[in-house]
């Protein structure tokens, strides 16, 4: 199993100060992970148009790091930007926010999330309309996705957040009805303590198609606060023979170095003994 180590970085344009990622600068932050040795960074961004992309081209070749992902979180929490949204100016938008998402991560060898840029259930449209827009719009940027040689990742979410794609069954329905390689899941191991009854066995269900996976604790600080069950995970991770990065997504609050330490570290611990 050839685990790899991302964190979660926010991009320039990003201005939420609880966004589970890196603050402080991107280039900073770059640096700041090469040192402790992670081996990429999960960009979080709600418009690539913001950074240069030779200037991140350049800055992760000097530091010897990936872009494990593009994060498009944001593009959905701070711009309200969906696929399934009742307004077709909103989805072409966050269509559009996303397909630049797969040009950069295709030019730089990463996968592009999504995770709330789905969009939700809403009175305003039926269930069958709301799941007809996702289909639409996984298929058609999965497409765009084979063109830049790049992938989608879905990442199921905990009910108490999205109310469109909670556990890992209901992710696996959704690879198999857009039907294309580029169209694979990220776990995340907050929202799997949530809603599967045990974490390693939603992560053998999942097999082949976990590309990624986002790691931390139950309350979402640093993996190894809480109780998750890590040596279970990691035998689980092998039984699927995952190669994917296993990327940090912390609530800092404080101290962003030394949450992205402290993950590392125990990290390392588990995965390197």
């Amino acid at each position: 199993m050839a685990i790899r180590y991302s964190y979660c970085v926010a991009g320039p344009d990003v201005e939420s100060e609880t966004v589970t990622a890196f603050r402080g600068g991107w280039k900073e932050a770059v640096a700041a992970l090469a040192e402790m040795g992670y081996h990429g960074i999960e960009l979080v961004v709600k418009d690539v148009s913001n950074i240069e992309s030779t200037e991140l081209e350049r800055v992760l070749a000097a530091n010897g790091l990936a872009l494990a992902a593009i994060c498009t979180g944001e593009i959905f929490g701070e711009d309200g930007l969906s696929f399934t949204s009742p307004e077709a100016t909103v989805r072409r938008a966050a269509a559009e926010r996303v397909m630049a998402c797969l040009d950069l991560a295709g030019r730089l060898g990463g996968a592009v999330t999504i995770g709330r840029v789905r969009g939700a259930y809403a009175p305003e449209m039926s269930k069958d309309e709301t799941e007809r827009l996702a289909l639409d719009a996984f298929r058609r940027l999965s497409a765009h996705a084979a063109q830049c040689g790049s992938r989608l990742v879905l990442e199921p979410i905990n009910r108490f957040q999205c109310n469109f794609i909670n556990t890992v069954a209901e992710g696996l329905e959704w690879v198999e009805k857009v039907g294309s390689p580029q169209f694979q899941l990220m776990l995340d191991v907050f929202h799997l303590n949530i809603e599967e009854r045990a974490v390693p066995k939603a992560i053998e269900r999942a097999g082949q198609h976990v590309k990624m996976v986002h790691v931390c604790s139950n309350q979402r600080h640093a993996p190894g606060e809480g109780h998750l069950p890590w040596a279970q995970i990691r035998k689980a991770l092998e039984q699927v023979n995952f190669d994917g990065f296993l990327s940090g997504e912390i609530i800092n609050w404080v101290d962003d170095r030394g949450a992205a330490q402290k993950t590392i570290t125990f990290l390392k611990k588990v995965f390197e003994p």
